[in-house]
């Protein structure tokens, strides 16, 4: 396809959405590719109307809609080889991915419903057709390749530089750094750049026109806006969540040996009393109080001051700055330094922020023209990294919530900065930050524990942001002291802080006995999925029964958890970990006796890092089930998303959107009950980690089944509101410039 050709077909596109919306507004808000100068328009009545009939397993679910790929659909491939939606008749499996390799097909990006972003041979398109498992094959458009929020609106003043644009621009994974500079060099794009961030990602400054030109390169995989900045979150805590105990009585587990790296804007003072000999500075910068109360809440020794004591006074501190590429850093970190857990009490800016410019006004870090910023809750590349390399490392990444709950904004009559234009004074609406919905991308990775912060007697603060994500899964995880938590500040003081930046610490050193504590019992470290699975089922609940937007799964209650790890290792089995494949299930039985109050089954997996094209983050589905022994079967708790936040949990449907479920029954009734933990939806294989509240004895391991089948699933909504409408109706455009798609 010429360029000639491939402007005239994305002007069909915009005259849809231009068409639909029938406002002057409409053409002057076309977002990123409103830049770019097309020919004469296409009449709209040349539409394909929308069709309703696709069965669920039918559809593929992306950021701008639901649509259903045409199994007749030939794809075109201009060059040796390509990028193209390939979907299948059913979840991967080993035997699958080694038959498409072979036939030239490389699997890059999962897509739901069982569709792949592939890399794959002109000359096998037609091999490639004839397997039976291939259900259809549909390119890639430009549109894809943009969070929804930039097609809908113009870019923020981060971004748009007038003649120029600064953009993060991603490449598939299998190209080579030489040859994505010499495409965009052609476009006369450029960059600082000698080597690719983690996720070959490079971000350039390119000229207005050629952004077109940027979105049809092949090697391209998804072009957003750099995150804006990053900013630090700003005796009693130990004893909320269980440390003390086991500090003293239960263990004296002091965090001896281990290793927690931190990532801040500064550097601790390490010539505190309470840290000296035990802070390594892997990158440099000047002391910080803020660096210097985390670290502090994390090993402080308390020896001038025992009120400031940390959660794990014998454990030893990393520092690195927070300003290079921090899951590249963390991926080094890993192996160098060995770090057993890594603590980030750190956010992206997002929505408002008071007194940013120092200059007394509020700065609205969105797009001039959202009314609450897309990036909150928001599934971008850079999350993706982030459960990427924990699912690569196995390292336990704990981040705090963030503060943007109670960021207001000004009042009506005063003006207001956007971040990047300091200059002017702005008069527009911008609502609230708002309680649900506040969380910044890194808070909202699902691999990463996020902490909110509540105050000593576990009251919810004011600051502390609430989930859920935008493909509403809980967020946060759990929740620790952050209110007037004391501990080390810089010249050998010690002070209070408050924010999620001082709960995140306590988890992370909570955690860091919880690791020692396994090394002992077991001569290794329990996996990420392992602590997530042991922090959410052993929470104290908080909040709404079970689960919510604000508490997540409930207060750190360490002591517990500990506890369960101390019972695994007697003749009992409360922790296991297992696998399964798609369709497969593993089944234990559990026996419970007259007047038990509580049965609890909790399962946690490392989910491979997702599209962040895709419409829900979530890649493998795992079902866990409690079956009683009249054959009654209970369900994992399930929220009910953007939609109603507020409301309470739920036990009456699978879950499909998280990657930790928790069945709860209370009062169970007495005799042998099962637990069934079922691959509803799984790519290959998935490892998982399951914790119970008594011993259980395992069944029968998983089942392999005879047969790839694909699943039912509910379609994932689109979500309400005008721009996403309009969006389904701008990407049912495309069939008419041979897409082989047919919209929903």
């Amino acid at each position: 396809m010429n360029k000639n050709q491939r402007l005239s077909a994305l002007t069909v596109l915009l005259t849809s959405l231009a068409g639909i919306a029938n406002t002057a507004a409409a053409d002057s808000n076309l977002g990123l590719l409103n830049s770019i100068d097309t020919p004469d328009r296409h009449n709209q009545k040349m539409l394909r109307s929308m069709k309703s009939t696709s069965a669920a397993n039918d559809l593929v679910h992306m950021q701008q809609g639901s649509f259903r790929l045409d199994p007749n659909y030939q794809v075109q491939i201009n060059n040796e080889q390509g990028y193209v939606l390939l979907q299948l008749s059913g979840q991967l499996t080993d035997e699958w991915r080694a038959q498409l390799e072979s036939e030239g097909a490389t699997l890059l990006e999962y897509i739901p419903h069982n569709t792949w972003v592939s890399r794959i041979k002109r000359d096998s398109i037609n091999s490639l057709r004839t397997l039976a498992f291939v259900k259809a094959m549909g390119q890639l458009y430009p549109a894809d390749k943009f969070p929804s929020n930039l097609l809908t609106h113009n870019l923020s003043p981060r971004s748009d530089k007038g003649d120029m644009l600064i953009l993060d621009v991603s490449f598939h994974q299998d190209q080579q750094f030489d040859h994505v500079m010499a495409q965009l060099e052609q476009l006369g794009a450029n960059s600082q750049q000698t080597n690719f961030t983690r996720g070959n990602r490079i971000s350039v400054n390119l000229p207005r026109e050629q952004l077109l030109d940027l979105a049809y390169l092949e090697s391209v995989n998804w072009i957003e806006e750099p995150q804006s900045p990053k900013a630090e979150q700003n005796t009693d805590a130990a004893a909320l969540v269980g440390v003390s105990a086991l500090q003293t009585t239960l263990a004296d587990l002091q965090g001896k040996n281990i290793k927690i790296g931190g990532w801040e804007s500064s550097t601790p003072d390490a010539s505190h009393p309470d840290l000296a000999g035990r802070i390594f500075i892997v990158e440099g910068g000047s002391n910080s109080n803020h660096a210097t109360h985390v670290t502090g809440t994390l090993i402080g020794s308390g020896i001038n001051s025992p009120s400031a004591r940390g959660m794990a006074p014998e454990a030893n501190y990393y520092s690195f700055n927070f300003y290079g590429d921090i899951p590249a850093e963390l991926a080094v970190a890993a192996t160098e330094q060995d770090i057993d857990i890594s603590n980030h009490s750190w956010s992206y800016l997002a929505g408002w922020e008071s007194n940013y410019y120092e200059s007394g006004t509020w700065t609205w870090f969105g797009h001039p023209n959202e009314e609450h910023d897309s990036d909150f809750g928001r599934y971008a590349h850079k999350t993706q990294q982030w459960d990427n390399l924990i699912a690569a490392t196995d390292m336990i990444v704990v981040k705090s919530a963030g503060n943007d709950r109670n960021n207001h904004g000004p009042a009506a009559d005063q003006g207001h900065h956007h971040y990047g234009d300091s200059a002017t004074l702005h008069y527009d609406y911008h609502a609230p930050d708002g309680d649900y919905d506040s969380l910044d991308t890194i808070s909202s990775a699902k691999n990463v524990i996020t902490v909110g912060a509540v105050d000593d007697s576990g009251n919810m603060t004011s600051y502390s942001a609430w989930g859920p994500t935008d493909d509403d899964r809980i967020k946060p995880d759990i929740v620790a002291n952050g209110l007037g938590v004391y501990s080390t500040v810089t010249n050998s003081s010690y002070g209070m802080m408050s924010g999620t930046s001082m709960a995140a610490p306590v988890v992370s050193g909570g955690l860091a006995l919880l690791i020692e504590h396994h090394q002992r019992i077991f001569a290794r470290n329990p996996s990420a999925a392992t602590v997530k699975a042991l922090v959410t089922h052993t929470a104290q609940d908080l909040g709404n029964p079970g689960p919510d937007y604000s508490y997540g799964w409930g207060l750190l209650n360490i002591d517990a958890a500990a506890e369960i790890i101390s019972a695994d290792n007697g003749s009992g089995q409360q922790i296991h970990h297992g696998e399964v494949s798609d369709n497969s299930e593993q089944l234990f039985t559990v026996d419970v006796e007259e007047g038990t109050s509580k049965l609890k089954t909790t399962i946690a997996w490392t989910d491979p890092g997702a599209s962040p094209s895709a419409a829900k983050a979530l890649i493998n589905d795992l079902d866990l089930e409690l079956i009683a022994p009249d054959g009654t079967v209970y369900h994992p708790f399930t929220l009910s998303g953007r939609g109603n936040p507020s409301a309470p949990a739920r036990q009456d449907l699978a879950n499909r959107v998280d990657n930790v479920e928790q069945v709860l029954v209370d009062q169970p009734a007495a005799g042998q009950w099962q637990i069934r933990i079922h691959g509803h939806s799984v790519q290959q294989t998935q490892a998982f980690a399951m914790v119970n509240t008594m011993n259980f004895s395992v069944l029968s391991a998983a089942k392999t089944p005879t047969a790839a089948e694909p699943s039912a699933t509910s379609v994932v909504s689109s979500g309400g509101g005008g721009s996403l409408d309009l969006f389904m109706i701008l990407l049912s455009a495309v069939t008419l410039i041979g897409l082989g798609r047919q919209h929903n």
